[in-house]
């Protein structure tokens, strides 16, 4: 049905991070993203790029990031497929064991959660924090 691919260009990223209003980056800074990215995903419809989703880390910790699918293609498991390729990916990296962590964009928690995610603070875990930096 959908075509999955291991890369993706910089345009496919900005579009469809503008359809799910995020905003985008400069094609220099992408290039940087995906070519320090352990693993990417993209799902295609014919020619056009419906969802993605990157790996980062070291084997040890790593994060999934940038999880999107285009809203017209939302709920048909698109989402839940490349969460898993990239947790076998991971599994498949690691030494002994890994952390796989990520922020789930608001509202999107069950989401994870049913994918094995666990929100945390739990009972080992503290607040996840970030920052933002920008020029």
């Amino acid at each position: 049905m959908y075509q999955y691919r291991d890369h993706i260009t910089i345009k496919d990223v900005n579009e469809l991070r503008k359809s799910v209003k995020w905003k985008t980056f400069e094609a220099k800074q992408i290039s940087t993203m995906l070519k320090n990215s352990l693993a990417i995903i993209s799902v295609y419809d014919h020619d056009k790029c419906i969802a993605m989703a990157r790996l980062i880390g070291d084997g040890t910790y790593d994060f999934i990031v940038d999880v999107i699918v285009h809203p017209n293609y939302q709920s048909q498991g698109i989402g839940h497929d490349m969460i898993e390729q990239l947790l076998h990916l991971a599994y498949d990296m690691m030494e002994s064991r890994a952390s796989v962590c990520l922020i789930a964009a608001k509202g999107k928690e069950s989401f994870y959660e049913k994918c094995g995610f666990h929100k945390i603070p739990d009972d080992f875990s503290g607040s996840g924090m970030q920052i933002f930096l920008t020029r």
